[in-house]
Parts: structure tokens; sequence; C-alpha cells
């Protein structure tokens, strides 16, 4: 009976020594678990863009006088003074380096072209400050979208032009072509439009004269001559 006794104490023992072993592993899981140090920390990084390309026509006369829009009265041959050009940037507001590319178009109740009205002088260009405009098709062949685009002299790549940098583009005579024009247009007005586009240069898929050596043989309808065109892509 005794016997019986003192094991019943031994079982008692045993399981109340597995549940303190129980309650130990526990007690340690739990302990474990929150010794895990944690941290946050955040840090906002903002992104400023840079200034805007800015580019405005500027010393722009028509007739000599000094306005940029009078009605002087020609006549097929007459020589008409003309200077124009463009600065990137302004005094207020800073302009992002930028590719330039410029071109006269002509406006008429009559339909033409730009044949209708001839630069009778070279546009500018400045081989010692290693500058000159090409002209450059941003079309095809048979359909022609024409410009003059700044490049450096070797005409290997378009001109990166700064902020504050001023380009003259032209500054000489522009002609009413006497071939191309009839009784048709007496009496009615011809507009002339100098535009002038501007692209950022940094950071783009391709150059506005990717390939000089890719150029055909065309005509200039703003000179009236047959001259060598270079084949461009104007980058969107």
């Amino acid at each position: 009976m005794e016997k019986s006794k003192n094991k019943k104490i031994v079982d008692i023992q045993q399981i109340t020594i597995l549940v303190l072993i129980v309650i130990l592993i526990i007690a340690t899981s739990t302990t474990v678990t929150f010794a895990i140090f944690t941290r946050f920390d955040q840090r906002n990084v903002g992104i400023l863009f840079g200034n805007p390309v800015i580019v405005n026509i500027t010393g722009t006369t028509f007739g000599g006088s000094g306005v940029d829009y009078i009605d002087t009265i020609v006549v097929p041959g007459d020589l008409v003074p003309i200077r124009a050009g463009f600065t990137l940037g302004t005094a207020q507001q800073a302009s992002t380096s930028a590719f330039v590319r410029t071109r006269l178009s002509v406006t008429s109740n009559i339909p033409t072209d730009n044949n209708l009205v001839l630069i009778h002088t070279p546009v500018v260009s400045n081989i010692a400050n290693n500058w000159t405009w090409v002209l450059v098709n941003f079309g095809t062949v048979s359909s022609p979208d024409l410009w003059y685009v700044l490049v450096y002299n070797d005409t290997t790549q378009a001109r990166v032009v700064t902020n504050g940098q001023t380009f003259n583009f032209i500054d000489g005579d522009i002609r009413i072509n006497e071939n191309a024009t009839s009784n048709d247009f007496g009496n009615e007005r011809i507009e002339l439009v100098f535009t002038i586009s501007a692209i950022q240069s940094m950071n783009l898929p391709s150059q506005p004269i990717p390939d000089p050596n890719n150029y055909y043989m065309g005509f200039n309808p703003f000179t009236g001559l047959v001259e060598r065109i270079i084949m461009g892509t104007w980058p969107v």
C-alpha cells in the first residue's frame, strides 16, 4: 500500500516537472520573441526639374524700319532688308541648354510656297566661333520639312546652345522671286513668318543630325538653288 502511495507521489512530481518545463519553454520563447529590436526610419527625397527651354526671337527687323511688322510696298525683284536671330533664356528666367532650328515661311492670300521669298544673302555663320547653319530635311525627299539647324562647323552634330547665348540667323536681304509671281499678286499681302524651334539637348534619344553623310542634292526653296540637304530626325 505504501509502495502504491509512493508511486503516485512520483507521478505527480514528474507531471509537475513536465508542466514546469513547458512553462519554462513558453517563458523562454516569449522572452526571445520580445527581445527582437525594431527601428523605423523614413526619408523624403525631392526631385526638382531643371529650367524649361526658353527661346526668344531677337533683333527682328523687316524693311529696315526696326519694327516687327510693316506694310512695305514692293515689286518682284526688290530686296527687303531683314535681320533675325534668337536668344536662349531671359533675364528673368534661365533656360536649359538646347538644340535650335529655324526657318522662314510665307503666307499669302494666293496659294504659294517658300519659293516666293528668297534669301538673297547667305544665312549668318561664324567660323571663328565654331557655328553655322545647315539645311536639314526632317521629312522625306518627296515631302520635305526643311529647317536650318545650328551646328558646329564640321556639321557632325547640332550645336548645344547654353543659357544667355545669342545667335543671328540672317542679317541681310530677302528678295521677292520675280519668277514665282504674276499679276495675281497685285495688291495682295505677303506675310513672312520667322519660326524658332528649340529642344533640350540633354538625355535625348538622338541628335537632330544623326548622320551628316545621309544627304541628297535638292532644291532649297529659301535660296532658289539646288544644294546639299542633310536628312535628319528631330527628337520627340
